[in-house]
């Protein structure tokens, strides 16, 4: 017998960069967040602070880990990568 327990997943995209509308960053990995996106991804963590969540994953490159840092902070958890 398995017991099967509803999960539900948040895939959220990183704040806003310098490089947004002016070339498609993709991959690159040393394109941070401009202020604009600190802004955004705080008022996501405050919008879900209040929601229980289990745990964050994140990519290597440093705008999803600022993202993924600051939505972990009021969840007082750790932010899971995998650099493979």
């Amino acid at each position: 017998d398995f017991c099967y327990m509803p999960c539900t997943f948040l895939l959220i995209r990183h704040g806003a960069t310098s490089h947004l509308g002016n070339i498609l960053s993709g991959r690159a990995p040393d394109v941070p967040l401009n202020d604009d996106g600190l802004h955004q991804a705080r008022t996501l963590a405050h919008q879900l602070a209040s929601i229980p969540i289990h745990s964050f994953y994140s990519s290597p490159l440093t705008r999803t880990l600022q993202t993924a840092h600051i939505l972990a902070q009021p969840h007082h958890l750790p932010v899971l990568t995998d650099h493979a």
